[in-house]
């Protein structure tokens, strides 16, 4: 664990605010 779960976890929820970003755009 450590930085590399922290950064993992930091772009999985950037991820997921794009997506959900994109779906309230349509």
């Amino acid at each position: 664990m450590g930085y590399n779960a922290i950064g993992r976890l930091a772009v999985g929820l950037l991820f997921l605010a794009l997506i959900s970003g994109s779906y309230a755009a349509l």
